[in-house]
């Protein structure tokens, strides 16, 4: 190699520096708001921790009510997802 391509001076690239202490007001409210879901989620678990019996077609069993409640929750989710799909790209044609 010669000398006039190792004289070029290097520029190294230096990215911002940025403090792990300060935490943006976004990022603080996303916090507040998990935590308080948290808690929220742990009551609801906590005082929803009794069993039903749950009488469908020829099946009976026994369950815990959260577990009911959480799943109709998740069914109902999926159902409005797929119906919201469906519609967006029924309009899309």
């Amino acid at each position: 190699m010669s000398e006039l391509e190792n004289t070029a001076p290097e520029k190294e690239a230096k990215a911002p520096v940025q403090s792990d202490s300060k935490i943006s007001v976004k990022q603080k409210t996303r916090i507040i708001i998990s935590t308080l879901l948290i808690a929220f989620l742990i009551t609801f678990v906590v005082q929803n921790y009794n069993k039903v019996k749950i009488e469908f077609l020829m099946f009976d069993f026994q369950i815990r009510i959260v577990v009911v409640i959480l799943v109709s929750a998740l069914i109902g989710g999926l159902f409005t997802y797929l119906m919201m799909r469906h519609f967006r790209a029924r309009k899309k044609k």
